[in-house]
C-alpha cells in the first residue's frame, strides 16, 4: 500500500507541476525553513499573496498587479543540500541551491541560499541570503530569511526629447540591489515539509542604477504557498 501511495503522490505532483507549468510566477515567496527537502525526494509549491509598495498612492491605489502567483518544485540533492526552481516576474525562472549547515535532526536550523534567474521581459537577477529556522514541534516551523538580490534591468531607455544640455544618466552596471526579509511559519504534515506557509516580506531598495529607466519601491508582501 505504501508503494501505491508514493506512486500516486509521483504522479499528482507532476501533474500539478504541468498544469501550472504554464502559469506565471513571481518568485517573491521564500516559502522554505532552513532545512533541506529531504534527500532523493521532490515536492511542488503553488502560492499566492498581495503586495503593497510606495507607489500604489501615486498610480491611484490598488490594482491586479498587487496580487502575486507562486509556482515551483524542490528536490533534496543531499543530507544537506536541495535545489529548487521557481517562476520569477511573469515567464521567467529563478533557481536557487540551499546548503544547511547544522545536524537536520536537531531543531534549529542556519542555512546559506544562492540563486539566479531571469524574468520580466528584462530582468536579470543574482541572489545571496541566510535562512534560519526552529522546531517549535513536527508541524509548526517559525523561520527567518535575511536576502540580497540584484538586479540587472536591460528593457527599453528613455528616448523623450530632453532640453539642450540635459541627457540621461548613463548606466553604471552595478543594477539594482534590494535587501529582502522574510518572516513566516510553515505548518506541516510529515518529514517532507509538505504543508503550509505563511509569510510576510518586507523588500527594502538599497541600490539604484540611475541609467536604466527602473527603480524598486519599498513594498510590504503576504503570502501563502502550499507544498505537496
Amino acid at each position: 500500500m505504501r508503494t501505491h501511495a508514493r506512486a500516486f503522490a509521483k504522479v499528482a505532483q507532476v501533474a500539478l507541476l504541468a498544469l501550472f507549468a504554464g502559469a506565471p510566477g513571481c518568485g517573491f515567496a521564500l516559502a522554505q525553513t532552513a532545512k533541506v527537502q529531504p534527500s532523493g525526494t521532490t515536492s511542488v509549491q503553488i502560492g499566492m499573496g498581495g503586495l503593497v509598495s510606495q507607489t500604489d498612492a501615486s498610480r491611484g491605489g490598488l490594482d491586479v498587479d498587487n496580487l502575486t502567483s507562486e509556482v515551483g518544485v524542490r528536490a533534496g540533492l543531499g543530507r544537506h543540500v536541495d535545489l529548487g526552481v521557481t517562476g520569477f516576474l511573469g515567464m521567467g525562472a529563478l533557481v536557487d541551491a540551499k546548503w544547511s549547515l547544522l545536524d537536520q535532526r536537531r531543531p534549529e536550523a542556519i542555512a546559506l541560499r544562492v540563486g539566479a534567474g531571469a524574468g520580466g521581459p528584462s530582468d536579470v537577477a543574482g541572489q545571496l541570503g541566510v535562512l534560519a529556522s526552529y522546531d517549535v514541534a513536527a508541524s509548526f516551523v517559525p523561520y527567518l530569511g535575511v536576502l540580497w538580490t540584484n538586479h540587472w534591468i536591460y528593457g527599453d531607455t528613455p528616448q523623450g526629447r530632453l532640453p539642450a544640455g540635459v541627457t540621461y544618466a548613463a548606466r553604471k552596471g552595478y543594477g539594482d540591489g534590494v535587501c529582502e526579509l522574510h518572516l513566516g511559519f510553515g505548518a506541516f504534515n510529515g518529514p517532507n515539509q509538505h504543508g503550509v506557509f505563511w509569510e510576510y516580506a518586507l523588500w527594502l531598495p538599497m541600490q539604484n542604477d540611475p541609467g536604466d529607466g527602473f527603480k524598486f519601491a519599498r513594498s510590504h508582501f503576504l503570502m501563502i504557498t502550499a507544498r505537496m
